[in-house]
């Protein structure tokens, strides 16, 4: 369901993970935010792995922006 959270995110124009973490996270503690940023990278990595998403200059990361193939 994260997954389909993070595409869901990425395709509705979401592209900064920091924010993904925001929508995604609703009611967590952000104290946690910096291990949902990792696990969203996780998903974004795979997505990319899949060839559904790709990172801004190609490399992954946080800090990165993401956009739908």
């Amino acid at each position: 369901d994260r997954e389909a959270g993070v595409l869901a995110a990425v395709r509705a124009g979401t592209a900064l993970v920091p924010d993904m973490v925001r929508q995604l996270y609703v009611g967590v503690n952000e104290r946690l935010y910096k291990a949902a940023g990792r696990s969203v990278l996780s998903h974004l990595i795979k997505l990319q792995q899949d060839g559904l998403v790709v990172p801004e200059g190609g490399r992954p990361g946080v800090k990165v922006r993401w956009q739908p193939v």
